[in-house]
């Protein structure tokens, strides 16, 4: 029931009128009633996502950790970088060695 500022007498019955209902509905349905209305119950944090080691041992082993575990896995993986290397070389799009960059060429 609501403390609030506009709260009159003519509300609080309504309200006292529909506890009973209000009740039954909540044992039926399985949902939570709060008849002071501001009690804190603690019901948000008992709903939330488990989270730590919960969800940890819940989910399989990711592909990174496959990349880093698994030889043959991780040959794939460096095979596939050096070939997009080799494209992006031979595209003219490789990276500069250090010291060779756009802001080196300007100074000189």
């Amino acid at each position: 029931m609501g403390k609030g500022v506009g709260t009159t007498v003519k509300s609080m019955s309504a309200l006292l009128r529909l506890r009973p209902i209000r009740e039954i509905q909540t044992e039926l349905f399985g949902t939570f009633f709060n008849p002071k209305g501001n009690l804190r119950t603690g019901r948000k944090l008992l709903r939330a996502q488990p989270y730590g080691p919960a969800i940890a041992s819940y989910y399989p082993t990711t592909l990174y950790d496959l990349r880093k575990h698994d030889p043959i896995v991780k040959d794939h993986f460096n095979s596939v970088w050096h070939e997009k290397n080799e494209a992006r070389r031979q595209a003219g799009k490789k990276a500069p060695k250090k010291g060779e960059g756009k802001r080196a060429s300007k100074k000189k």
